[in-house]
């Protein structure tokens, strides 16, 4: 009779003969798909040898392939969050601490993967400008805010990998360029959309403050009221970005698109960590350097402040009114609703 550990030693050659032979057909055949591993089986040969032997699964047996695949499902996730930016409501901020903070954040102000390299060149500019004590253009620093632009964003990049898109386009790019464009409803992802809510007081003279125009508070008639509105014009009418905002879009595509609300002020921080719960952290966090497109405003001097309550009512009322995507409404629907994020004050604020 052979001697068992012959035998054994000859099994493991055997073996090994036909793994490297399997591994050749599967690199050289194409209705085989790249990557298939070879699993690790331990095998004993006998009662003294214990060795490691390597077999490929049986192709019918394809269980933990399965298994690995609902796994990593489930930890990527099937929801995508989103933030449609709305003008002078923090979005600009919102996206660059996220992106400095989390990865796979995408957005023309924030984006993951070049964070790093921004925040340095922004900071870099700022103590530049402040040697030479003087305040970089307008234009300079709207260039500044830019991590990428927004069609390099959508095309050149992608969002494929993205698990938070911040959007500053129309609310149709929901649609076409990341719901359709990815094709959601095949893969059975989900579109969470977060609005941010501001006080439309203070979002109007927020725009008044960033357009470099006054609001002069003239007295009410009782009536139409068109000097008010006159005024109110002068801000929000001209600045129209609220167009990427529209409430259909949670009609678009079923449930697989919703829309919350949140309030960004007092702090945009309690937000970012809201987030925390749903976004993987960097393995290095970047220093957010923020980079103001407009002079701070200085409410005691804004002359709304000090108008009676029916006043300031009316005002907002002239507002909703020159409103026409219904941003303000939806807002004072969704806050205080299900709907609404539950921020917690922020332990970094």
């Amino acid at each position: 009779m052979e001697n068992p550990q012959k035998r054994a030693l000859a099994f493991v050659a055997l073996s090994t003969l036909v793994l490297l032979y399997q591994n050749k057909l599967y690199k050289n055949n194409s209705s085989v798909p790249y990557g298939r591993e070879m699993v690790t089986t331990r095998l004993p040969l006998d009662d003294t040898d214990n060795s490691l032997a390597m077999v490929p699964l049986d192709d019918t047996d394809n269980s933990l392939a399965k298994m690995d695949s609902k796994r990593k499902e489930e930890e990527l996730g099937t929801t995508i969050y989103g933030l449609i930016h709305i003008a002078k409501t923090g979005g600009s901020n919102t996206n660059g601490l996220l992106a400095s903070k989390y990865d796979n954040v995408c957005g023309n102000k924030g984006h993951s993967f070049n964070s790093f390299v921004v925040q340095k060149d922004r900071k870099d500019k700022k103590d530049q400008e402040q040697q030479r004590s003087k305040k970089p253009k307008q234009r300079e620093m709207l260039k500044a805010w830019n991590s990428v632009k927004i069609d390099e964003s959508k095309n050149a990049i992608g969002f494929e990998n993205c698990d938070y898109i911040a959007l500053e386009n129309r609310h149709s790019a929901w649609v076409k360029d990341v719901f359709d464009h990815m094709d959601f409803k095949a893969r059975n992802f989900t579109l969470e959309l977060h609005l941010p809510c501001r006080d439309s007081l203070e979002h109007a003279m927020s725009q008044c403050n960033h357009l470099k125009r006054k609001f002069k508070c003239p007295d009410a008639d009782g009536g139409e009221n068109l000097a008010i509105e006159k005024e109110v014009r002068k801000c929000v009418k001209p600045l129209n970005t609220r167009a990427r905002f529209n409430p259909k879009l949670k009609e678009e595509r079923g449930d697989q698109i919703q829309i919350r609300c949140f309030q960004p002020f007092p702090s945009l921080d309690a937000y970012v960590d809201y987030m925390g719960n749903y976004l993987r952290r960097r393995k290095i966090e970047v220093e957010y350097v923020n980079m103001p497109t407009n002079k701070n405003r200085t409410k005691t001097k804004e002359c709304i402040w000090d108008q009676s309550k029916e006043y300031q009512d009316t005002v907002r009322e002239i507002i909703r009114k020159l409103d026409k995507t219904g941003y303000y409404e939806f807002c004072d629907s969704c806050i205080g609703s299900s709907d609404e994020l539950m921020l917690s004050p922020s332990s970094s604020s």
